[in-house]
């Protein structure tokens, strides 16, 4: 079987444009791939990043309502602290 110059040239342009198309379905999946992986990055660990700010904000506000309430005294600061330990349970 000979292969003529037309010949030749139409199995390399096709052998190309299948190489081609298999390239682009391969990056599509990877892109899709990435994108679920992304998807979880954000939706879980975002909010437990939320989760852990949250603690350490109320964590803060209980050290300084013992702290107001051992130097001064004061009543209003057992107020916050009682506050604050509800809002950590």
């Amino acid at each position: 079987m000979k292969f003529t110059v037309g010949r030749k040239l139409w199995i390399g342009f096709l052998s190309v444009g299948i190489i081609m198309a298999i390239i682009g379905v391969i990056g599509f999946l990877s892109l899709k791939n990435i994108n679920e992986k992304y998807q979880f990055l954000i939706d879980d660990r975002m909010y437990k990043v939320i989760l852990l700010e949250q603690q350490l904000r109320d964590q803060n506000l209980l050290g300084m309502s013992i702290r107001g309430y051992m130097l001064y005294g004061n009543n209003e600061y057992l107020k916050e602290l009682e506050e604050a330990h509800v809002t950590v349970k």
